[in-house]
């Protein structure tokens, strides 16, 4: 049964050529045990994309693709890890292309708390810009992010955002909030808006 199959097992089976249906199978079974993770790793960018989950979990499934066609079992760590650096690269690529487009500037790196107390970060798109002009935009925006967080949203839109930044689905942010699913999703959509507002003005 390919679920049970390991990572690596299932890497040789999806580069058999010709394509082949077990090939396909492999692959799939790859990108349903990725998914996850994929997914995850979209949601802490959304709000550098105008809110747009779905583009960026499209970006990530790619560089998932990638990983799968590119790993090196020899040369590189685990395939859970070289994907995750394949998933956030293509995400990333995808975000700075976006704001180049819209004639937007990236934001430093946003911390957040994890359930654990753990500081973890929303984006990750440190560089060393050369020009002092841009790196003054980006602290800017950062700026603005972070005050739009902390004033716009109330305490059960951020409980929400957080949530949703970590990975839960709107059913368990509904379980874990005593709130409805149509809820967390309102307040989802009304943080986005929020955000994407105050990013705009």
């Amino acid at each position: 049964m390919l679920t049970e199959r390991s990572d690596l097992d299932l890497i040789r089976a999806s580069r058999t050529k010709p394509e082949t249906p077990e090939s396909r199978l492999a692959l799939e079974t790859l990108a349903g045990r990725y998914k996850a993770l994929v997914c995850k790793i979209a949601r802490r960018y959304f709000l550098l994309s105008g809110g747009d989950t779905d583009d960026l979990i499209q970006e990530g499934m790619i560089g998932l693709l990638k990983a799968v066609f590119e790993y090196d079992p020899e040369r590189d760590a685990s395939f859970g890890g070289y994907a995750t650096v394949c998933i956030r690269n293509k995400i990333v690529s995808a975000v700075r292309t976006y704001n180049r487009r819209s004639n937007r500037a990236l934001n430093d790196a946003l911390p957040i708390m994890t359930e654990d107390g753990a500081e973890e970060y929303l984006v990750d798109l440190s560089r060393a810009p050369d020009d002092p002009i841009e790196t003054y935009i980006d602290r800017e925006r950062s700026d603005a992010l972070r005050q739009a967080i902390d004033t716009l949203l109330s305490p059960r839109q951020k409980a929400v955002l957080q949530l949703y930044l970590e990975g839960y689905s709107y059913k368990e942010i509904a379980a874990r909030l005593a709130l409805s699913e149509k809820s967390v999703d309102n307040a989802v959509m009304l943080v986005k808006r929020k955000i994407k507002q105050k990013l705009d003005a």
